[in-house]
């Protein structure tokens, strides 16, 4: 099974915050939505509606507060988690896998333990706080309870420090990441942090969890597939035709016409819309064995097969660069690994106009009534001293 979920510190939902997170949920195709500091202390609250979401369960306060929706279409296969009265967490199963919800004042010690023991499939995601293996620089209690607790439970902290903070501090105008998620062991996820959201200094944050295969987007240019063109139709209808026209510059736009007339008809050409690097007809065998049975060592499997094909492709890939006779194909690939990961440039606090000005404000001086009379005095000179 595969699942969508969007989190999000919302601090403070509004009217208009719901049809914004409505809209970004129907872009990147949200199954679960996930809210904390919703700052509604009323559980029935208009406030709380998501246009085309469920809610599902809610913890309702006027200065913090969570709400978890689902799709309509979950509706029949989600169902709410009884939780203690601790105020930190709420939970939903969605089939076999339950979904918690955590949020935790700044000055709270987490309970013990930090959040509830559920079986494997689990997901936990909230806005937790300092530790040093989300990118914090130091730890604090909370979030050395909190790692001391993943690593009874054996849950998997999904956190990539390559990407940017979930959270902008407006005070040190820094980025941190104290929205995350922590999966059971045998689970497969990954977070995205997405764009920023209005009046919130969190960004969300976009978690798949289950089973995921890399699907690569193409151009929509068509292109001629040389590996599977007829090559003795086509050269067979290159003699039984344009050999029989004499080589003249008339004879040209009528050559290329015939040409073209007989390669669309014996080279395939086209486009995918999308590619999966490394598929195969056994990747294909298994991905169907994996929906059918639903068993983790299949998809481990069916995951490693594609890791060994994208392998041998970048071996060969790297094998096969020259820069000797074409370099063409090797300064391409280049381009292709360094855009993966594009530099962040960041706009200087000083911009030249503001430079200018203060030279041009130091430059300028007082001038004396004499001062300014003395270059007319020089120029009257000069005239008079002038031949007529």
């Amino acid at each position: 099974m595969s699942i969508c979920l969007y989190q999000l510190n919302v601090e403070g939902l509004s009217r208009a915050k719901s049809d914004v997170i409505a809209i970004l949920l129907k872009d990147h195709n949200i199954d679960i939505l996930a809210l904390q500091e919703t700052h509604v202390a009323e559980a029935d609250s208009p406030r709380l509606k998501i246009p085309g979401y469920i809610l599902i369960t809610s913890r309702s306060h006027p200065k913090h507060g969570m709400a978890t929706y689902i799709r309509p279409e979950l509706k029949n296969v989600a169902k709410p988690i009884p939780t203690t009265d601790d105020g930190f967490t709420i939970g939903i199963r969605v089939g076999d896998l339950a979904i918690y919800n955590a949020y935790k004042l700044p000055n709270q010690p987490w309970p013990f333990p930090a959040l509830p023991p559920s079986n494997h499939p689990a997901v936990y995601f909230g806005d937790f706080k300092h530790h040093s293996q989300w990118g914090y620089p130091s730890n604090d209690e909370a979030g050395e309870q909190l790692a001391a607790w993943a690593l009874v439970e054996d849950q998997y902290l999904l956190f990539n420090p390559k990407q940017k903070g979930t959270f902008h501090s407006a005070w040190w105008r820094k980025d941190y990441t104290p929205d995350l998620c922590f999966v059971s062991m045998d689970s497969r996820g990954s977070p995205l942090p997405a764009s920023y959201f209005p009046h919130s200094q969190h960004r969300p944050v976009i978690i798949h969890i289950g089973l995921e295969v890399p699907i690569i987007t193409s151009a929509p240019i068509q292109r001629w597939n040389l590996r599977r063109a007829d090559w003795p139709a086509f050269t067979a209808a290159i003699k039984e035709t344009i050999g029989h026209l004499s080589v003249t510059s008339e004879n040209f736009e009528c050559f290329i016409k015939l040409l073209k007339k007989i390669a669309k008809k014996n080279i395939p050409r086209g486009y995918r819309s999308s590619f999966t690097l490394g598929w195969s007809p056994e990747s294909e065998t298994l991905l169907r064995e994996y929906e059918t049975l639903g068993d983790p060592d299949v998809a481990t499997a069916f995951l490693e097969s594609l890791d060994s094909a994208r392998r041998l492709w970048w071996t060969e890939a790297m094998e096969n660069m020259d820069f000797t006779h074409s370099s063409q194909k090797a300064w391409n690939l280049l381009q292709c690994l360094g855009g993966a990961a594009p530099a962040q440039h960041q706009t200087p606090s000083v911009i030249a106009n503001s430079i200018a000005g203060q030279v041009l404000s130091n430059s300028k001086t007082i001038a004396s009534h004499s001062t300014k009379r003395e270059p007319r005095k020089k120029k009257e000179k000069k005239r008079k001293k002038m031949p007529l």
